[in-house]
């Protein structure tokens, strides 16, 4: 297309760019549609720019959207003289996003006579301005073949269903739906959708045929899907996909090996009744029993999604929602905790995911396995830990997810998915599942053994805080050298260590102040005696984390602090 003669066409639903070989050079022409009134509310002047480009510049309402499609189509014009096209073509606004205090988005569909070119866009960015940013995509500047579409829809569906080794005899054409032409197959329940595209093949625009076939699988038993492009001119097959995005990965949780894969109630299992008297409680040691916890492993289990029909059309992991922006820029090719119905992560700062904090995603470990062992001998937070919990919880979630599907829980109904499949509902609202949540810190306050659920409406995305628990703590404290007090009542503090076993002299710290020197909350006055002891330190005025800070730096192995007033132990908090 030479500089100059491009026609520019607006309208309230659509914006066409289109070749226009009978205008004189360095002219702009603007059309209008009576039957969407848009003549009276667009003026169009046009001026020679560097002789080369040109500006169109429409006046239109601030804020309207016809205003708004306008100013893309002057960026698009710009961007088409710009690359020098010289075969035409037309440029159809496909998707407008124009959110208040957003960026703008405008994406255009390439087409020739009316006639898709396959996989041909051109995505503008724009501010609140309207001031192009950045795009995406080029126009394909190409001839189109010299033969025409010279196979019949039958004839294409026949190579199709030929490739995929189905039975072709009984094929009839069977009207449309949309830009689809359909044609009913003898032994498929669902009729081919074909549409005619150009496919760019060897420098020039081939004719083609794009069709969805779908069928029933005789080894799978499930509905499978395979999209195909084939030559209108010879029948060869340009393109296919497969259309069952089937991702299965193994995940090492606490649920049942035997399918459907139920979930335990806890890493005890799923048979814990918490009444005294059942296996589970050791009556000889008190009267209202003490709980002995069973051995139960983790299971690794393979499986592409839950207790659901036709699992490979509802996966739990797919490269969609991976790369979606709600995985978290996932790297290309990556998967994590993050699929279509769940993001599953370790947030340990503000509210929602944010690398920063210390959030963790928790990817593959190897092979498309979810293998992270959960250990109660080590420290909750520790990275093999938070892992285990994380996967644990995102197994969960999806397999709950798919349960209450099959119960009618589905799209339409509002549940929680990145994309509904066209199935009704509004999407992009997975569940936000966050591990071991810290971030409840209004007032200082860091919150644990609870849990809580926010559920907005239909499109909100719907977040879970499960927080840390304290769990069962099994500890013993002694003395020796000290006359009468060979056993004292004691807590442990919730900060430090969640398993450890010293022995050492205790020494008792003294600082810097007059009155409180026993607390530990000025400067240490005899810090080489306390390097490789455990110090004892005084119920204070500071905190008890800055006191085990202090004895830390002079090399105290352990710290006890007992209680200054006439009262029992308390828990050292932060």
């Amino acid at each position: 297309m030479k500089p100059g003669k491009i026609a520019l066409l607006v309208a309230a639903a659509s914006c066409t760019l289109s070749a226009s070989a009978n205008q004189p050079e360095n002219y702009v022409h603007a059309d209008s549609l009576d039957t969407v009134r848009t003549h009276h509310l667009l003026r169009l002047s046009a001026k020679k720019d560097n002789g080369v480009r040109f500006a169109v510049r429409p006046e239109l309402m601030v804020g309207d959207s016809r205003y708004v499609r306008s100013r893309a189509a002057t960026h698009l014009q710009r961007i088409l003289s710009n690359q020098g096209m010289t075969y035409g073509g037309q440029f159809s606004l496909k998707h407008l996003q124009n959110a208040p205090g957003k960026p703008v988005v405008a994406t255009y569909k390439q087409t020739l006579d009316n006639i898709d070119i396959a996989g041909q866009h051109i995505t503008l960015l724009m501010n609140q301005s309207l001031e192009l940013l950045a795009t995406s995509g080029e126009a394909l500047n190409l001839p189109k073949s010299s033969q025409g579409f010279q196979l019949s829809d039958v004839q294409v569906v026949g190579k199709a269903l030929q490739d995929l080794k189905l039975d072709s005899q009984t094929l009839q054409p069977d009207g449309s739906q949309g830009a689809y032409r359909l044609v009913t197959v003898e032994g498929l329940s669902q009729p081919v959708r074909v549409k005619s595209v150009w496919y760019p093949l060897k420098k020039k625009l081939e004719p083609a045929y794009q069709l969805e076939v779908l069928y029933h699988d005789v080894q799978t038993r499930q509905l499978e899907g395979v999209k195909y492009t084939i030559s209108a001119v010879d029948g060869t097959i340009l393109l296919r996909k497969n259309l069952s995005n089937r991702i299965a990965h193994s995940y090492r949780t606490f649920a049942d090996v035997a399918y459907p894969h139920i979930p335990f109630d806890s890493p005890a299992g799923s048979d814990l009744s918490p009444l005294p008297g059942n296996e589970f409680f050791d009556l000889s040691t008190t009267e209202q029993g003490v709980f002995v916890e069973p051995e139960i492993a983790q299971s690794l289990i393979n499986l592409e999604a839950g207790p659901i029909t036709n699992p490979s059309q509802h996966p739990w992991i797919s490269d969609a929602a991976s790369q979606s922006s709600h995985c978290y820029s996932l790297p290309v090719g990556q998967h994590g905790t993050c699929g279509n119905n769940v993001v599953a992560y370790v947030d340990l700062g503000a509210d929602g995911y944010d690398v920063a904090d210390g959030d963790v995603l928790v990817s593959t470990s190897q092979n498309g396995e979810f293998d992270y062992v959960f250990s109660a001998d080590t420290s909750s937070t520790s990275t093999e830990n938070q892992a285990a919990a994380v996967v644990n919880l995102f197994y969960t979630i999806n397999w709950m997810h798919d349960w209450f599907y099959e119960a009618g829980f589905d799209e339409a109904s509002g549940n929680a998915q990145i994309s509904n499949y066209a199935r009704g509902g509004l999407e992009g609202d997975p569940i936000l599942a966050e591990a071991q949540d810290r971030t409840d810190v209004e007032d200082g306050i860091i919150q644990e053994n609870n849990a809580n659920m926010l559920t907005p409406s239909d499109g909100g995305k719907p977040r879970m805080q499960m927080y840390l628990w304290d769990g069962i703590i099994s500890s013993t404290f002694s003395l020796s050298g000290v006359t009468g007090l060979t056993d004292p009542e004691h807590l442990n503090s919730s900060f430090g260590l969640e398993s450890f076993d010293i022995t050492g002299s205790l020494v008792q710290a003294e600082d810097a102040a007059t009155g409180t020197r026993y607390d530990a909350c000025e400067t240490l006055t005899n810090a080489a005696a306390l390097s490789g002891k455990i110090a004892l330190v005084e119920r204070g005025s500071c905190l008890f984390t800055e006191k085990a800070q202090k004895v830390k730096a002079a090399g105290a192995i352990g710290m006890v602090a007992y209680n200054n007033e006439d009262a029992g132990p308390i828990v050292m908090g932060g």
